[in-house]
């Protein structure tokens, strides 16, 4: 490889490892929703309408195959559809069993599916996979199905969350589509989208960029990468040793806070999705930090309990951990040692536990947040909540 391509490709990679630069374009391998809690057994995706049928899990076991269990004994029907709205109405009926499991298959494997499942004319519990398949996008995720404080829970099919969106195929376009996203949002600075790319989306899809970026960070990602293309990795030992880089992490995302543009990027994605009439979708590069602290935000206006947003939070660790993987293997073979880099990487509770702390300690807890902070009124407060609550 050129040196001029090999650095172009170390720059793309350190940029990338803080969340500002490319992601390649591979879905993540072996992450079932079981990973993390968030499976079989896990809060991920608990049905939305516990009844006479609960705790509806929904697992994928293959291309246009899912294997769905659930609580409740008797006679079950369980319908799919593409659309979560009027599902048992639009969709087909794929199985009639006594048992409480299930596995359907045949459906098409591009499109994304939701499932209900029902005893009686009543209506039954709605779950779908945490992650939201898509050939050139690794750690897209649904954030519906999680159970509030109060009893109630986050719609599925509403808001999505993502990494970067640049590298979508056309069956990808088609599954956008079809799950009636027609807002998507984009957190990245200029000088990402010059390097990983626009996002490539359906017709139906506006695109509204809002340029949130944390300007501690991306002075950290242009240093990384100068010491890469001097061909010094000792100078990361300085910059990034000692616990530096941890304490980096820990301590950005509760100054995001305090940092008025960044706070009205979020509070304008939530305007978005209280005013758009389909599902939306925000992401960043990595899908990670700033789509992570948008989803820990918009999660507790909703009223999930602390310790789920913190789980919800560090799920990315596996949805990339085969980018990761990438990433660490040719650092490694530059002489990188990648455990400084690994605390800038991957997720942890630490980073987004202080954030929760904060809101309630220091703004007076969330409906006090979103107004003086995230500047939403009363009344959009009342109507996203409406939204995406049932």
């Amino acid at each position: 490889m050129k040196r001029t391509a090999a650095l172009g490709l170390v720059s793309t990679l350190a940029i990338a490892a803080f969340g500002f630069g490319s992601s390649t374009a591979v879905a993540a391998v072996g992450s079932s929703d079981a990973a993390m809690g968030f499976g079989s057994r896990g809060p991920g995706s608990t049905g939305e309408r516990p009844a006479t049928v609960s705790a509806l899990t929904v697992d994928q076991a293959g291309a246009g195959a899912f294997a769905l269990s659930w609580q409740g004994r008797g006679d079950a029907t369980v319908f799919a559809s593409t659309s979560v709205d009027t599902l048992s109405a639009s969709g087909k009926q794929v199985a009639r069993t006594g048992a409480q499991s299930v596995k359907v298959d045949g459906l098409d494997p591009i499109d994304r599916w939701y499932f209900e499942v029902r005893r009686g004319t009543g209506h039954g519990a709605v779950a779908s996979t945490r992650q939201f398949m898509l050939q050139g996008a690794h750690n897209a995720r649904d954030i519906g199905g999680y159970a509030t404080s109060n009893g109630r829970m986050v719609r599925w099919g509403k808001v999505f969350r993502s990494d970067s969106l640049s590298k979508l195929t056309a069956d990808d376009d088609r599954a956008l589509a079809d799950a009636s996203v027609k807002t998507v949002v984009d957190y990245r600075g200029d000088g990402e989208i010059a390097k990983d790319g626009a996002d490539k989306l359906p017709a139906t899809a506006e695109l509204v960029h809002i340029p949130v970026l944390d300007d501690n960070t991306q002075a950290l990602a242009t240093a990384l990468v100068t010491a890469l293309q001097e061909g010094d990795p000792s100078a990361l030992q300085s910059l990034l040793g000692d616990g530096k880089a941890a304490q980096l992490g820990d301590e950005g995302f509760v100054k995001q806070l305090q940092q008025p543009q960044t706070m009205a990027g979020y509070g304008k994605t939530m305007q978005l999705i209280a005013d758009n009439d389909g599902a939306l979708i925000y992401h960043c590069t990595s899908g990670k930090d700033r789509t992570g602290m948008m989803t820990a935000l918009l999660l507790g206006i909703l009223g999930v309990p602390n310790q789920t947003i913190v789980d919800d939070f560090v799920l990315s660790n596996t949805f990339n951990h085969e980018h990761n993987e990438q990433t660490y293997a040719y650092l490694r073979s530059k002489g990188i040692d990648v455990d400084l880099i690994k605390p800038l990487m991957e997720q942890r509770p630490s980073e987004i536990q202080p954030v929760l702390d904060a809101v309630e300690k220091a703004y007076g807890g969330w409906d006090s947040f979103a107004e003086h902070v995230l500047n939403l009124s009363p009344e959009t407060l009342a109507k996203l909540r409406h939204k995406l609550l049932v």
